[in-house]
């Protein structure tokens, strides 16, 4: 009866080790393939195709670059005549310059296809239903802070597009530009004030037109007063760049 006894304990706990070990190699495989092996299998097929890139580091991808490129063009003023789209999108601008029209970049574990091409860049928005959005796969986290139109796919981001495509018909568009003139028309006034005060002034434009922008949209869009627009445009910022931090950090799952 013993020997017995014995057996089956030894028996069970062989059966607890095999399957405490092979649950490990599962969990093991598990997480080289998302961190490496489905990464460098997408990396290949691109490469197959003709498109050029970085080679994939494992989680960092391009965006430790990429982030330095966005910081350091910030922290510069821009010049009224200098190019915006090198103030905005630097990473993209010197990928392409890099690797050719037909390239791509790594965002985190995840190849971001640049798309240079027109007739490509119509096709996208044709066939929504092949060509999905991946931002949620980036960081789970951007499923709180993307909600609108962007973060939808398939037939529901179609179907919300159609509802949103008559606010820009023309004859919509038509009653936009006295809402314009009267915006536009009070912070030349308060300039004028300003010089008026003293032989000289100086204006803070940036500010003035970040101001601008909101009194606008608050009277075009929202309908309504400036004040709420304001609060509504300080959460949309704040917003904005929380996401933008979230996006160009490594998502490490269970870190936040």
């Amino acid at each position: 009866m013993a020997g017995m006894e014995v057996f089956f304990s030894s028996f069970f706990k062989s059966i607890a080790l095999i399957s405490l070990v092979s649950l490990s190699v599962h969990l093991f495989y598990k997480v080289l393939n998302w961190a490496w092996i489905r990464p460098k299998r997408l990396e290949r097929i691109l490469r197959e195709q003709g498109f050029r890139g970085n080679a994939y580091r494992p989680l960092l991808g391009d965006q430790y670059e990429s982030g330095k490129l966005i910081r350091e063009a910030m922290s510069r003023p821009i010049a009224i005549d200098q190019d915006a789209n090198k103030r905005i999108i630097p990473h993209i601008i010197k990928s392409v310059e890099k690797h050719g029209k037909k390239s791509f970049m790594w965002v985190g574990r995840i190849p971001r296809v640049l798309v240079t091409d027109p007739e490509h860049v119509r096709e996208i928005y044709t066939k929504y239903y092949l060509f999905q959005k991946n931002h949620h796969d980036l960081d789970p986290i951007t499923k709180l802070l993307l909600t609108g139109i962007g973060s939808l796919e398939g037939e529901v981001w179609n179907s919300r597009r159609k509802i949103l495509n008559p606010a820009f018909y023309y004859e919509k568009l038509k009653l936009l530009p006295p809402a314009f003139y009267s915006c536009c028309r009070e912070m030349v006034a308060k300039w004028e004030a300003k010089v008026l005060e003293g032989s000289s002034t100086e204006v803070e434009v940036l500010h003035d037109i970040e101001t601008l922008t909101v009194d606008v949209m608050s009277k075009t869009l929202f309908g309504c007063d400036v004040d709420e627009g304001r609060a509504i445009f300080k959460l949309m910022n704040e917003l904005t760049n929380l996401t933008i931090d979230v996006i160009l950090s490594v998502y490490i799952p269970g870190k936040r």
